[in-house]
């Protein structure tokens, strides 16, 4: 199944040569190195993480930005609802937030995940990216989430601050 929990997993392989009468059996050991994400009884996001490049594993201790940075985050979608056949519809977007609270930005649907598979998804993985122009003025902001679920007429907003110097 997609997005496995984390830990060892047993696969018990068993071959039979029926021609030479012959049978063997193995069992192998499979880490999974998969994330645990809490569920939610209702939308929204886990583990929203400020990164310094789109590949960093370690999320900023200080999120700070400069004028010609590119703003990287990662975050899991959970309470999400299932329609026929699990079949999810779950959107977000994005803006940006000056420190008055006033949108600078925004972009009402930056992904899409639109799907139905025979194993249920236990969350989706989210991503943005966002280039700052070098004459982005210093000061605080904050990047808001704008979750959508169709399936489960859900909405949701999650703002996480960040600083430019």
């Amino acid at each position: 199944p997609p997005l496995a929990l984390p830990g060892t997993y047993h696969v018990r392989v068993s071959v039979e040569d029926r021609l030479a009468k012959q049978k063997t059996e193995t069992e192998l050991n499979v880490l999974v190195r998969g994330r645990k994400v809490e569920p939610s009884a209702t939308l929204t996001a886990r583990d929203f993480r400020f990164l310094r490049n789109e590949d960093d594993r370690d999320p900023m201790v200080s999120v700070v930005y400069h004028p010609g940075d590119t703003i990287w985050g990662r975050f899991e979608i959970v309470g999400f609802k299932y329609g026929e056949k699990n079949h999810i519809h779950v959107e977000y977007g994005i803006a940006v937030l000056g420190a008055s609270g006033k949108r600078l930005y925004t972009q009402e649907t930056a992904a899409v995940e639109d799907d139905a598979t025979y194993y249920p998804k236990r969350y989706l993985a989210g991503s943005l990216s966002l280039s700052l122009g070098k004459d982005f003025r210093p000061g605080e902001y904050a990047i808001v989430l704008l979750l959508r679920d169709e399936v489960g007429k859900q909405t949701a907003e999650q703002k996480h601050a960040f600083r430019v110097e």
